[in-house]
């Protein structure tokens, strides 16, 4: 009797913790689907979150700075030496396949930097014009500007000083002497909208200055949202793909809470509409029921119909009648 007891108290405790073992696995299932669902789901809105605020910025925030070499160029005198004609040079700043460069609506400070021996010719020049156009893409000049420019003086004494202290890197290559000369052509300019520029035509009025290089520059003036975007580029991401994953999330929630409502009204709509399936059918819809009574065609001889006949045939058409009643 005793061990009968302790065996069934034994069953018991097994059946309890195969039940509970096949309930806490199901659960432990269905949580790790759930999760792996909801952790998919999570990458895959924060992955658009991301390439639409890297698509947003890259439109939205143009180049910071733009540069653009001169090579400059001029009419050799008969002679063979020296220059006929001031140095002029096309700088082209849109690529081949590109329309535009210069982002549209961005103020920009258009330099021309130099580099310049510094040697008792140049010295001599004083003061040169440099003259700059822009132009768009039907060659009409938009704009133009014209700039008086100097090298920077320096006296014998300062000069000979800075000889013997880096006289070590002017020997070894790793210093010139030179000057950097710089050229503010056009301060806070505003790139057309309707006609953007794509090159600009450069000039120096005077035959006696040489140079080395010539870079044309464009620097960005950020205002507004760029500012904020440009500057402060870890904190503007922060927040705009955090924008970006909540309306993504949104919108998600809604698309899937629409494509609930059609999946649920989809078969009330065909029952209502008369194009309810057999699966329809077997879910609780249930087409009319109509009867149809089938009348027996009386004979007739010589066109007069049978007494016997005319009595069956007012008897059943007694019975129609009422089976129709009952119909109705």
């Amino acid at each position: 009797m005793i061990v009968g007891m302790v065996k069934g108290q034994i069953r018991r405790l097994v059946y309890r913790f195969r039940n509970f073992t096949r309930s806490f696995l199901y659960g432990a299932k269905y949580a790790a689907k759930r999760v792996f669902v909801l952790f998919g789901l999570v990458v895959v809105i924060l992955w658009i979150s991301v390439l639409l605020y890297a698509s947003f910025y890259h439109i939205y925030v143009p180049s910071a700075s733009i540069v653009r070499p001169a090579y400059f160029k001029f009419r050799v005198c008969p002679s063979g030496v020296g220059m006929c004609s001031f140095p002029m040079a096309n700088v082209t700043l849109c690529a081949e396949n590109q329309a535009e460069v210069l982002g549209r609506g961005q103020q920009y400070n258009v330099m021309l930097k130099m580099s310049v021996p510094d040697s008792a010719s140049n010295r001599d020049v004083g003061m040169f014009m440099v003259i700059s156009r822009l132009y768009d893409r039907y060659g009409i000049i938009a704009q133009e500007s014209s700039r008086a420019v100097s090298l920077k003086y320096q006296s014998d004494l300062l000069k000979t000083i800075q000889t013997l202290v880096l006289a070590p890197l002017y020997l070894t290559g790793f210093a010139e002497q030179t000057q950097s000369l710089t050229v503010e052509l056009f301060e806070e300019y505003w790139d057309d909208f309707y006609q953007p520029a794509v090159g600009v035509l450069l000039e120096i009025h005077s035959r006696q200055l040489t140079f080395y290089t010539a870079q044309l520059q464009f620097h960005a003036c950020y205002a507004g949202m760029r500012y904020y975007l440009f500057y402060y580029p870890l904190s503007s991401a922060c927040f705009g793909i955090l924008f970006n994953c909540l309306w993504v999330a949104a919108a998600f929630t809604l698309s899937w809470y629409k494509l609930g409502l059609e999946l649920l009204e989809g078969p009330q709509v065909k029952a209502i509409n008369g194009f309810s399936s057999e699966a329809d059918d077997g879910a609780g819809f249930v087409q009319p029921f109509t009867m149809n009574v089938a009348r027996r065609p009386t004979e007739t001889v010589g066109g007069l119909p049978d007494s016997g006949d005319t009595k069956a045939d007012t008897g059943q058409s007694t019975e129609d009648c009422q089976l129709r009643h009952r119909v109705k």
